[in-house]
């Protein structure tokens, strides 16, 4: 089921459902045309797909076609231009709260030596004190919770890249299917399928949030011929 919802029939156009069917010794899932069922729309194919078999088939060709070296390098540098941004955007605003804070602990001291002095009574001054102390504590953690850790420049060698690949070849096949799902559909669009070929159609720049980022990762399609995993 990890296809759901970007499965069609490259025949007759309609979605491909998921299925179960059980037998006395074992249950069989299934990617089925909704022909199949409904008989609303006519179809020669009437695709029943094997739903583990093509989940694996397509993981593998999504990993090595469509997630090849150069797609990835682009992605990669991507992402370390996105992190860049942010790294710069926090420590903007983090100048700005440590002014702010070494100007609340100014204030402090100041108060804290007038009463020392005799300048100003104690009685006077606690009310602010408190408030001045506060409003510094809060900024105090909204600067601790706001810090970024730069991390080194990477080498994006051919080593990197295909532990990245390997990675989210990983991703797929582990972990909560809904997040999986959802990570599929962010950059593949939809998948036409027959009995012999299906047409994956994607927009890996969809990955990345800035759209500048992804100018060189445009839309796309390939063709996969000889599915094997059919089932009638």
């Amino acid at each position: 089921m990890l296809f759901s919802g970007l499965l069609f029939c490259g025949e007759c156009g309609q979605k491909l459902t998921f299925e179960r069917a059980f037998k006395p010794t074992k249950a069989y899932t299934y990617y089925s045309c909704s022909s199949f069922k409904t008989k609303r729309v006519s179809c020669s194919a009437r695709l029943r797909l094997d739903a583990d078999k093509l989940d694996r088939f397509l993981l593998d060709q999504i990993a090595e076609r469509i997630l090849n070296d150069s797609n990835i390098k682009q992605i990669i540098l991507g992402l370390m231009k996105l992190r860049a941004e942010l790294l710069n955007q926090t420590r903007s605003k983090t100048m700005k709260l440590r002014s702010e804070i070494n100007g609340l602990q100014k204030k402090i001291d100041n108060l804290v030596e007038a009463v020392a002095e005799g300048i100003l009574p104690k009685d006077i001054v606690q009310a602010k004190l408190q408030k001045l102390r506060e409003d510094k504590e809060r900024l105090d953690l909204e600067l601790l919770h706001g810090e970024v850790i730069a991390f080194p420049k990477l080498n994006v060698s051919a080593q990197f890249i295909e532990k990245f690949r390997s990675l989210c070849k990983e991703m797929f096949l582990r972990g909560d299917i809904k997040k999986r799902q959802t990570f599929l559909k962010s950059f593949i669009k939809k998948i036409d399928l027959t009995r012999d070929t299906c047409k994956v159609h994607y927009d890996l720049a969809h990955l990345l949030v800035a759209h500048e980022d992804g100018s060189r990762l445009r839309d796309g399609m390939v063709e996969l011929n000889g599915i094997e995993p059919s089932a009638s």
